[in-house]
């Protein structure tokens, strides 16, 4: 008998290993093509040592420090980028600049300080192609993406917030169920930090908009705090963590930080703040956030008109209120037009407030993907019942009550 070398052995017995496995994964995909599930495309999990490290940030504090806010960010950029799906752009599609000025503008680094338009506009530019090839598949979110608050979680909300900052703050709860919820905090804000968004936020003002144009119903100016001088800032991070802490709504549901000033005879006339369409990519606005960064010498109040509520403006207030229904967060049949309101006419002096307006999915995901207010769900049951969304867009009407200051 002949002996045979052991390399040679060594050789035959990992060829046969590996054969074996081939044909057990031959097997496996013959199995597995019988189930009807199969013939859907298989989205790749997220590395789970990426979504550990991304999960390993516990903070529950009501005044996160600096450093806790700027981890609190950079956590949510981490799990951000371990739950999108790590595949290659699609060949479908076609990646070109929207822009003809695209080049001029990343060769002036616009692509880095900009990058919320930069980046879905101007994608061949910005070497962006595969991050907006990705971003596209948020834009219509499945009925797997679950919505933040469930039917009840609009009161659970309240409760947990007033439990929540009452032995810490002058709070009043101006309003409470059945009537919707409408929460004063004052001195939320400490004085450093109303300068950081007066000087931070108030960085560009522009006529302020209402719904989608300038209209004479809206008078104030606005400056969007959505540029890394202003979204960068430690402070502002700072309130953006703490709202997120006693709201219990992530950073990532809320719009960037809106700042507005309005002069004697400014105003804005009553509206309602849900005018994001339901089967939007982030959804329904669920709750306005409003903060006051001065005291005004005559007039300004934030006016609840069906309501008979006014809260005077006073720097560094919090006024907190829902914009949907308890039993339906998602707005798929009407929001609460209970809250109505208008921002009276400053009589003397001049007020300077900040809005931030959260939602049900996750907005800056889908906002820095290029999604649109109109691009729809898939999901039949997340879709709105007929004639159901008429009433959550912004507009105005006039009704006379008697006001209660208070």
């Amino acid at each position: 008998m002949v002996a045979l070398h052991p390399r040679i052995l060594l050789t035959a017995g990992t060829f046969f290993l590996l054969s074996a496995i081939c044909l057990l994964e031959i097997l496996r995909a013959d199995t597995s093509s019988s189930s009807p599930s199969s013939f859907l495309p298989q989205q790749p999990r997220a590395p789970l040592a990426a979504v550990r490290r991304a999960l390993s940030l516990n903070s529950t504090l009501a005044f996160p420090s600096v450093s806790t806010a700027s981890r609190l960010k950079s956590a949510s950029l981490r799990l951000r980028e371990a739950l999108v799906p790590q595949t290659s752009a699609s060949p479908a599609f076609d990646c070109v600049d929207l822009h003809d000025n695209c080049a001029q503008w990343a060769a002036k680094r616009e692509c880095e300080a900009n990058p919320g338009f930069m980046r879905p506009n101007c994608p061949k530019a910005c070497d962006s192609c595969e991050f907006v090839a990705k971003g596209r598949r948020l834009c219509h979110r499945t009925a797997e993406v679950q919505p933040l608050l469930a039917p009840g979680g609009v009161h659970a909300t309240f409760e947990r917030f007033v439990a929540l900052l009452s032995p810490h703050f002058q709070l009043r709860v101006l309003s409470r169920p059945p009537a919707p919820w409408v929460v004063v905090v004052d001195d939320f804000l400490r004085e450093h930090e109303v300068r950081a968004l007066i000087e931070k936020g108030g960085h560009h003002f522009e006529r302020s908009l209402a719904g989608d144009g300038v209209s004479a119903v809206r008078t104030s100016a606005t400056s969007w705090c959505n540029v890394p001088y202003c979204e960068g800032d430690p402070t502002i991070q700072q309130i953006r963590a703490r709202i997120a802490n006693v709201t219990g709504v992530p950073i990532s549901h809320g719009e960037h930080v809106q700042v507005l000033r309005y002069e004697v005879g400014q105003f804005y006339k009553e509206h309602h703040d849900q005018n994001a369409l339901p089967h939007s990519p982030w959804g329904p606005r669920l709750f306005t956030f409003f903060l006051y960064l001065s005291d005004v010498d005559e007039g300004g109040g934030t006016r609840f008109t069906l309501l008979n509520l006014t809260v005077t403006p006073k720097r560094g207030r919090a006024l907190f209120w829902p914009s949907v229904l308890d039993e339906d967060p998602s707005a798929l049949r009407r929001a609460d037009m209970r809250t109505m309101h208008e921002s009276m006419s400053v009589v003397a002096g001049q007020k300077l407030a900040a809005n931030v307006w959260l939602h049900q999915y996750d907005f800056q995901t889908a906002l820095a993907a290029g999604c649109k207010n109109e691009d729809a769900a898939l999901c039949g049951d997340c879709l709105p019942q007929s004639n159901s969304h008429d009433s959550t867009h912004s507009h105005t009407t006039t009704h006379t009550h008697t006001t209660a200051r208070t």
